[in-house]
């Protein structure tokens, strides 16, 4: 396995940016979904972050909506 994708997939949180590569999509995107009660937001310090639990948790509500 890459080491660079394991240290990818062994954090807990990423900023908006950093989520919005993750996800092939723009930090425009992440704050749309934030806006709109689809993602959370985590605040640390001045910093804005995503938790890692929560890109899985859309993603997996994505994947439901389709079927």
């Amino acid at each position: 396995m890459n080491v660079n994708v394991k240290a990818e997939t062994d954090r807990l949180a990423y900023s908006v940016p950093e989520a919005a590569h993750r996800l092939a999509c723009s930090p425009g995107l992440i704050y749309r979904l934030a806006r709109s009660g689809e993602l959370r937001l985590t605040k640390l310090g001045r910093r804005t972050l995503v938790a890692a639990a929560e890109l899985d948790r859309l993603l997996a509500a994505s994947v439901e909506g389709d079927r």
